[in-house]
């Protein structure tokens, strides 16, 4: 895996230095042997399973459970970086399998707007879902401006906001966002150079995601 420690200061993907083994071993068993057989199954890398993986289990923590001592909410943002044509669709669809049908599984969004994602947070107790395999997230933030993609940083956070839809209103006292994103290698270059993006890397929206390079 190579890790991205800065945004600020953006480094060529081929030319990472820091690398590490992905630490499956930290996970449980059951959840360490989904991740196995669905890389094996799909001949994928296992960060891709597991990254997927740690954001579905966060999405069912969260507004449940927080770490006390920081009182950091659980739900967390994950991003793979693979190129085309990687399996990144049926790797989603498997590790998300297991809340389709569920009350969580109507909260789940393959991609998403700040509109809908407000929509989704207003139905379902402030909560949502992006479980996304085509990596468009970026895109959708910056040309629907009808909401700002501040709510993705207050429900990262759990931080209340607002909104005013047809002429009322509507606050969200406590949103959570859970995200797995996949993300072409190219894409994200491309992304990271367009200057249109330099406000989205100040606010620190980057910067929230775990990053996996495999």
């Amino acid at each position: 895996m190579d890790c991205l420690q800065s945004w600020d200061k953006p480094i060529p993907l081929k030319k990472q230095k820091m690398k590490m083994a992905y630490p499956l071993a930290v996970f449980p068993m059951w959840f360490r042997k989904m991740v196995e057989e669905v890389s094996t199954s799909v001949q994928t890398p296992c960060e891709l399973a597991a990254n997927i993986g740690l954001s579905v289990v966060s999405s069912c923590l969260a507004q449940r459970a927080h770490v006390i001592q920081y009182k950091t909410p659980l739900n967390i943002w994950t991003m793979t970086l693979l190129p085309a044509g990687s399996g990144k669709s049926p790797v989603c669809r498997f590790m998300k399998a297991p809340i389709k049908g569920t009350v969580l599984g109507k909260m789940a969004l393959d991609d998403t707007t700040p509109e809908q994602t407000f929509r989704i947070m207003d139905n379902h107790a402030g909560k949502a879902v992006v479980i996304s395999a085509e990596g468009t997230f970026f895109d959708n933030v910056l040309t629907n401006r009808k909401v700002s993609y501040g709510i993705f940083l207050k429900s990262y956070d759990e931080e209340e906001t607002s909104h005013d839809r047809s002429g009322e209103s509507i606050i969200l006292e406590k949103p959570s966002l859970t995200m797995g994103i996949c993300l072409q290698n190219k894409t994200f270059e491309r992304y990271y150079n367009d200057r249109k993006f330099q406000a989205i890397r100040d606010n620190g929206l980057f910067d929230r995601f775990l990053i996996s390079v495999p």
